[in-house]
């Protein structure tokens, strides 16, 4: 009988621990959806971000006469261009002009 009894004590004990372990597993669940949804967010943010810096830049190029519109930015390298010639490195390549 005393036995029973303690079995059934520590039977008890167990599935209340369980419970607290569910009860913080949901918790700590909870606060990942909440930070995965303030990332998507800040994602969103972000890209935004990146387009109004890349308007402003193209019509910043625009105004200076440096946009080219029919060249990408990938294709920059490879594009024709005038480059200054220096005998100091320092100073070489600091000047280009990017031809249409």
């Amino acid at each position: 009988r005393q036995q029973e009894h303690e079995l059934r004590a520590r039977l008890e004990r167990e599935k209340q621990k369980q419970r607290e372990r569910e009860q913080d597993l949901m918790a700590q669940i909870d606060g990942l959806k909440g930070m995965q949804e303030s990332f998507a967010l800040d994602q969103a943010q972000i890209e935004e971000k990146r387009q109004r810096q890349q308007r402003q830049r193209d019509a910043e190029l625009s105004k200076l006469g440096m946009h080219i519109m029919d060249i990408s930015i990938e294709d920059m390298p490879n594009a024709p261009k005038l480059v200054n010639l220096h005998p100091d490195p320092a100073l070489k390549g600091c000047l280009v002009y990017c031809l249409p």
